[in-house]
């Protein structure tokens, strides 16, 4: 009996071990979680100088308006021996001859209406050789998903912090998109402006973005 009883009671305590074992694991979160789009490319092939591989979301769009195949691609760097993959670009591989870069990737179409709470934007972001190229983070509402209605949208641009200094990861912040939360129809796109000609070529890198729902 007394063997019975000291099973009971050590099998008690091992539920309320494992109970208190997720308590902490729920604990550890933070204040959001991911749960509209998120890429961070580490499964993406890659590409290395001028040797390019397009970023491909699916669903996402990823278009030069300079009438090129250069556009945002995947690239990898290895610290330390452990390798990241982001997206990437620069005029500097463009034409000199040729029209100004006008590079946009677009996610997914997001529906913020259908989501409970509000919802925010995060990504990392790295400069190399900034001149003045320019990238701007944008939203619309109104934008129909194909590559011949960009400019026809409305774009709002996003208030977002980007690197100050060369070679160094900058988080964006937590940007927020409660003004949006009543849309249904919401894109957000990372725009790249520059020109080979011009000297402007700054190389942009984008990593680990997410749209997620705020807790």
């Amino acid at each position: 009996m007394k063997n019975y009883f000291k099973i009971i009671l050590i099998t008690g305590l091992s539920l309320v071990s494992l109970s208190c074992t997720k308590d902490d694991d729920f604990a550890v979160f933070t204040d959001y979680i991911p749960v509209v789009v998120g890429e961070n490319y580490e499964n993406s092939d890659t590409g290395s100088g001028s040797n390019e591989v397009a970023a491909a979301t699916t669903g996402w769009l990823n278009v030069n308006f300079a009438g090129t195949n250069r556009v945002w691609n995947v690239k990898s760097f290895t610290t330390s021996g452990v390798s990241n993959n982001f997206a990437e670009f620069s005029s500097f591989y463009s034409s000199a001859t040729g029209p100004d870069d006008e590079v946009w990737m677009i996610t997914s179409k997001m529906n913020f209406a259908e989501t409970p709470i509000t919802e925010s934007l995060s990504f990392d972001c790295q400069t190399r050789f900034a001149n003045s190229a320019v990238l701007k983070i944008l939203i619309s509402t109104n934008f129909n998903g194909l590559e011949s209605g960009i400019h026809s949208a409305t774009w709002e641009e996003l208030a977002v912090t980007l690197p100050t200094e060369n070679d160094v990861w900058t988080s964006s912040g937590i940007v927020d998109l409660a003004n949006f939360q009543a849309s249904e129809n919401v894109y957000i796109a990372f725009k790249y402006t520059g020109s080979k000609a011009n000297g402007a070529t700054t190389t942009f890198r984008l990593d680990n973005i997410r749209v997620f729902e705020n807790k």
